[in-house]
Protein backbone atom coordinates (compact mmCIF):
# COMPACT_ATOMS: atom_id res chain seq x y z
CA UNK A 1 0.00 0.00 0.00
CA UNK A 2 1.44 3.67 -0.95
CA UNK A 3 1.59 5.88 2.16
CA UNK A 4 0.51 9.36 0.30
CA UNK A 5 3.69 12.63 0.13
CA UNK A 6 2.58 15.71 1.67
CA UNK A 7 4.50 18.65 0.95
CA UNK A 8 4.86 21.69 3.96
CA UNK A 9 5.19 25.04 2.11
CA UNK A 10 6.63 27.95 3.39
CA UNK A 11 4.33 30.21 5.19
CA UNK A 12 4.33 33.32 3.53
CA UNK A 13 1.56 36.65 4.16
CA UNK A 14 -0.58 36.53 0.57
CA UNK A 15 0.26 39.74 -0.11
CA UNK A 16 3.63 39.19 -0.52
CA UNK A 17 3.41 36.03 -2.34
CA UNK A 18 1.32 37.47 -5.28
CA UNK A 19 4.06 40.00 -5.79
CA UNK A 20 7.14 37.92 -6.37
CA UNK A 21 6.98 37.69 -10.02
CA UNK A 22 6.67 41.33 -11.06
CA UNK A 23 9.61 43.13 -12.80
CA UNK A 24 10.03 46.50 -13.80
CA UNK A 25 10.42 47.45 -17.46
CA UNK A 26 11.17 51.05 -18.81
CA UNK A 27 8.99 53.05 -20.96
CA UNK A 28 9.68 56.04 -22.97
CA UNK A 29 7.78 59.06 -24.08
CA UNK A 30 8.98 61.52 -27.11
CA UNK A 31 7.05 63.94 -27.60
CA UNK A 32 8.34 67.38 -29.44
CA UNK A 33 11.38 67.98 -27.48
CA UNK A 34 10.49 65.91 -24.35
CA UNK A 35 12.08 62.34 -24.16
CA UNK A 36 10.80 60.88 -20.85
CA UNK A 37 11.73 57.71 -19.81
CA UNK A 38 10.27 56.02 -16.92
CA UNK A 39 9.80 52.22 -15.25
CA UNK A 40 6.29 50.53 -15.81
CA UNK A 41 5.65 47.58 -13.46
CA UNK A 42 5.07 44.55 -15.30
CA UNK A 43 3.70 40.74 -13.98
CA UNK A 44 1.83 41.75 -11.27
CA UNK A 45 -0.76 39.58 -10.38
CA UNK A 46 -3.01 42.00 -9.34
CA UNK A 47 -3.74 43.75 -12.88
CA UNK A 48 -5.43 46.59 -11.33
CA UNK A 49 -3.17 47.32 -9.28
CA UNK A 50 -0.48 47.43 -11.82
CA UNK A 51 -2.88 49.77 -14.03
CA UNK A 52 -3.06 51.50 -10.72
CA UNK A 53 0.98 51.81 -9.66
CA UNK A 54 1.86 52.65 -13.32
CA UNK A 55 -0.74 55.19 -14.59
CA UNK A 56 0.46 56.86 -10.95
CA UNK A 57 4.06 57.47 -12.09
CA UNK A 58 3.19 58.14 -15.69
CA UNK A 59 0.66 61.43 -14.78
CA UNK A 60 3.39 62.28 -11.81
CA UNK A 61 6.24 62.69 -14.43
CA UNK A 62 4.07 64.21 -17.69
CA UNK A 63 2.10 66.58 -15.44
CA UNK A 64 5.12 68.69 -14.62
CA UNK A 65 6.24 68.34 -18.04
CA UNK A 66 3.30 69.09 -19.49
CA UNK A 67 2.49 72.42 -17.30
CA UNK A 68 6.12 74.17 -18.39
CA UNK A 69 5.10 72.75 -22.46
CA UNK A 70 1.38 74.51 -21.97
CA UNK A 71 3.12 77.86 -20.68
CA UNK A 72 5.62 78.83 -23.09
CA UNK A 73 5.61 82.01 -24.94
CA UNK A 74 5.46 82.61 -28.23
CA UNK A 75 9.05 82.13 -29.90
CA UNK A 76 9.98 79.59 -26.23
CA UNK A 77 10.80 76.02 -27.11
CA UNK A 78 11.31 73.48 -24.45
CA UNK A 79 13.48 70.26 -24.36
CA UNK A 80 13.38 68.29 -21.43
CA UNK A 81 15.71 64.41 -21.01
CA UNK A 82 14.36 62.76 -17.93
CA UNK A 83 15.83 59.43 -16.57
CA UNK A 84 15.27 57.53 -13.88
CA UNK A 85 17.33 55.58 -10.84
CA UNK A 86 14.99 52.66 -8.60
CA UNK A 87 16.52 52.82 -4.93
CA UNK A 88 13.93 49.99 -3.83
CA UNK A 89 12.10 47.80 -5.32
CA UNK A 90 10.59 44.98 -2.63
CA UNK A 91 7.47 43.17 -2.98
CA UNK A 92 5.71 45.96 -1.22
CA UNK A 93 7.54 49.46 -1.38
CA UNK A 94 9.58 51.19 -4.75
CA UNK A 95 10.93 53.67 -4.82
CA UNK A 96 12.39 55.96 -7.80
CA UNK A 97 14.78 58.80 -8.25
CA UNK A 98 13.94 61.13 -11.58
CA UNK A 99 16.69 63.52 -13.05
CA UNK A 100 16.18 65.75 -15.51
CA UNK A 101 17.84 67.93 -17.90
CA UNK A 102 15.04 70.74 -19.16
CA UNK A 103 16.30 73.97 -21.26
CA UNK A 104 14.03 76.61 -22.00
CA UNK A 105 14.93 79.12 -24.86
CA UNK A 106 16.11 81.21 -24.87
CA UNK A 107 16.88 81.74 -21.62
CA UNK A 108 19.87 82.45 -19.52
CA UNK A 109 21.08 78.71 -19.10
CA UNK A 110 19.50 75.17 -18.48
CA UNK A 111 18.42 73.94 -15.49
CA UNK A 112 18.20 70.20 -13.43
CA UNK A 113 15.28 68.66 -11.62
CA UNK A 114 15.06 66.21 -9.25
CA UNK A 115 12.19 64.50 -7.93
CA UNK A 116 10.85 61.33 -6.60
CA UNK A 117 7.88 58.88 -5.53
CA UNK A 118 7.46 55.95 -3.21
CA UNK A 119 4.57 53.82 -4.23
CA UNK A 120 3.08 51.09 -1.78
CA UNK A 121 2.92 47.92 -4.13
CA UNK A 122 0.03 46.16 -2.08
CA UNK A 123 -2.49 49.45 -2.36
CA UNK A 124 -1.04 51.33 -5.76
CA UNK A 125 -1.11 54.25 -3.56
CA UNK A 126 1.85 56.75 -3.55
CA UNK A 127 3.90 56.80 0.04
CA UNK A 128 4.24 60.60 1.71
CA UNK A 129 6.55 61.92 4.55
CA UNK A 130 3.00 62.08 6.49
CA UNK A 131 2.75 57.92 5.86
CA UNK A 132 6.14 57.02 7.73
CA UNK A 133 6.42 59.79 9.80
CA UNK A 134 4.22 60.16 12.95
CA UNK A 135 3.87 64.12 12.53
CA UNK A 136 6.39 66.85 10.79
CA UNK A 137 6.15 69.60 13.88
CA UNK A 138 8.48 71.96 15.34
CA UNK A 139 10.29 69.28 17.21
CA UNK A 140 10.73 67.39 13.96
CA UNK A 141 11.81 70.79 12.32
CA UNK A 142 14.39 71.55 15.19
CA UNK A 143 15.98 68.31 15.03
CA UNK A 144 16.45 68.91 11.06
CA UNK A 145 18.26 72.23 12.05
CA UNK A 146 20.53 70.94 14.39
CA UNK A 147 21.43 67.66 11.99
CA UNK A 148 24.85 67.10 10.82
CA UNK A 149 25.63 68.28 7.40
CA UNK A 150 26.57 65.26 4.95
CA UNK A 151 28.76 66.49 2.14
CA UNK A 152 27.89 64.83 -0.86
CA UNK A 153 31.78 64.99 -1.80
CA UNK A 154 32.28 62.72 1.19
CA UNK A 155 28.85 60.78 2.63
CA UNK A 156 31.81 58.10 3.74
CA UNK A 157 32.19 60.45 6.91
CA UNK A 158 28.93 59.61 8.31
CA UNK A 159 28.08 56.01 9.64
CA UNK A 160 24.11 56.10 7.73
CA UNK A 161 23.22 52.85 9.46
CA UNK A 162 23.59 55.31 13.07
CA UNK A 163 22.25 57.99 11.60
CA UNK A 164 18.65 55.79 10.80
CA UNK A 165 18.77 53.95 13.45
CA UNK A 166 18.68 57.14 15.65
CA UNK A 167 15.69 58.97 13.69
CA UNK A 168 13.92 56.17 13.87
CA UNK A 169 14.26 55.12 17.49
CA UNK A 170 13.25 59.09 18.05
CA UNK A 171 9.84 58.69 16.22
CA UNK A 172 9.30 55.07 17.83
CA UNK A 173 9.66 56.65 20.89
CA UNK A 174 7.32 59.15 20.78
Amino acid sequence: KATPQTSVQPSVKPELERDYSMQLRQSQLTEGGMKLVYPQVVYMSDKEIEQKVNNLIKTRILAQYQEVNNNLEPGQSYVAELNYEVKMFTPKTMSIVFTSYNNITPSAHPYNQFHSINVDLVTGDEITLEDVLPAVDDAFVEQLKNAKYVSPLNPAEVNLDEVKNSVFNQFANS
